[in-house]
Order: structure tokens, then sequence, then C-alpha cells
């Protein structure tokens, strides 16, 4: 059975494993993490991401063996705030929008339809994404997302 563990990052020499963007860049010290077991040259290790690089697929992975979060490794040493974002993805299937790395109110569904899409569009600077989501949702829902986007910053 793999194993999993949720913890603080002690160093900040470890690169997440999570999908691109983020895959290669540096968990920082004391950031939420989630680290995964894997075999490499006859040892078991962690392969690490921050716990917003966790996917839909990995949730629903962890749920297999683990049907509560509380009982994956190092849950009951995390802050409680950190304890309900868990559960909370638990539940719903996927990490919150607003912890998402990319940090989309279209998170989800974005990666839900079109993964390579919104890699790249992040590193380009996000126009790409904007602009086909209006051609997908509509105007009348790309309205409405772009005003809860500026109801969200105010």
């Amino acid at each position: 059975m793999p194993g999993y563990r949720f913890e603080y990052a002690p160093t900040s020499r470890v690169k997440c494993k999570g999908p691109k963007p983020c895959a290669g860049t540096i968990i920082q010290i004391g950031s939420l993490r989630l680290g995964c077991t894997v075999e490499f040259n006859g040892r078991a290790s962690f392969a690490w991401r921050h716990w917003g690089c966790v996917t839909t697929n990995l949730i629903s992975n962890i749920k297999g063996p683990f049907p509560d979060a509380s009982d994956v490794d190092g849950f009951e040493e995390l802050k409680v705030e950190d304890q309900a974002k868990i559960i909370q993805a638990w539940k719903d299937g996927h990490v919150a929008d607003e912890d998402s790395v990319s940090n989309l109110s279209l998170n989800r569904h974005l990666s839900l339809t079109r993964p390579r899409m919104i890699s790249r569009s992040i590193f380009r600077g996000m126009k790409a994404v904007v602009w086909r989501e209006r051609e997908t949702l509509g105007r009348d829902a790309f309205q409405e997302f772009e005003e809860e986007k500026h109801e969200q910053k105010l």
C-alpha cells in the first residue's frame, strides 16, 4: 500500500513534484505539503508537492486506502485551519481554488477539461485562458466570472 504524509516543510531544499507550472519549484520552509512514497534505486522515499498542487486524481487515489483525511500520516500534527482545508478537499474531491497554485476561480473546470492549456497559459500570462474561456462559457457566464473576480479583489 502506498504511503502518504502531510507536514510542513522543514527546509527549502525539496522541489515540488506536482503538475506544471509548479513542477520543479522549491517548496518553501513552513509550507504545507503532501508526500507520496516512491521507490528509487531500491530505497523508499517521499515525492513532495505543495498542498495547492494536489490534483483531483491524487485525492481520489488517497481516498481509497484512507477514506478519512484524518487517517493520513501527519494529519494530527497540522494546524486546525489546515486540517479544515484538507477535510474540505476530501469532501469536495479537489483542493479549494484559493489554495490552488494557479489560484483561478475556474481552476477545477479548466484542469478537468484542458490540463495542458492551463499550464501553458499560466506560463504565458493567462491571456489564452481568458480568451478561450470567454468562448467556451459564453459571454454571460464569462461576465459573471469577471464580476466575481473583481468582487474578490475588493
